[in-house]
This record gives structure tokens, C-alpha cells and sequence, in this order.
């Protein structure tokens, strides 16, 4: 989820693991399109995505959303049954 400049797929690929991104903004989208990901460009709320994933990984976005519960319950439909669900937040001071 929200891919930024893609540091999180760069990983999963260099483990030979295929990684989808998501990304709000249309510039970065075609950025990582171009590294050869999958990214789902725009907002995962509006999107028909026909794709159940493993593991969603969510880092630093709980906190930019509007509406949280909508949200997670948009993930929890993209997650496969025994799929994983992991979340990280920035610690305030």
C-alpha cells in the first residue's frame, strides 16, 4: 500500500517474490510500472480488484487516511483467507 518510490517492492523482488504496489499519485505509479511492478494506481477504496493477496503490508498510511474503517475493510477483502495483515506506524514523541 502506497508504494512511494518502491523500496519495499525492490526487496520482495531481489527475493524473488511477486510484489503488487499501490500508489495514489499517477507519476510514481508509472515510475514503478516502468522498475516492472504491479501497482495499482489510485484510491484501493474505488478500485474493482479481482486479486486476493498473502500479505498486505501497510507502513506509515493508517495515519494519512480519512476514513480508516472503510479502509481496512477494503484490505480485509483483499486478503486471502489465511492471508496476513501487517501494519506500521510512526512512533510519536
Amino acid at each position: 500500500m502506497a508504494s512511494g518510490e518502491g523500496f519495499l517492492l525492490d526487496i520482495g523482488k531481489e527475493k524473488g517474490l511477486l510484489m503488487w504496489g499501490n500508489e495514489l499519485h499517477r507519476s510514481v505509479c508509472n515510475h514503478l510500472k516502468k522498475k516492472g511492478f504491479k501497482i495499482i494506481c489510485g484510491d484501493l477504496t474505488k478500485k474493482r480488484i479481482n486479486k486476493k493477496f498473502d500479505i498486505i503490508i501497510m507502513s506509515q498510511i493508517i495515519e494519512h487516511l480519512h476514513n480508516c474503517n472503510l479502509f481496512l475493510n477494503r484490505v480485509h477483502t483483499l486478503l486471502k483467507h489465511s492471508g496476513f495483515l501487517v501494519k506500521g506506524f510512526i512512533k510519536e514523541k
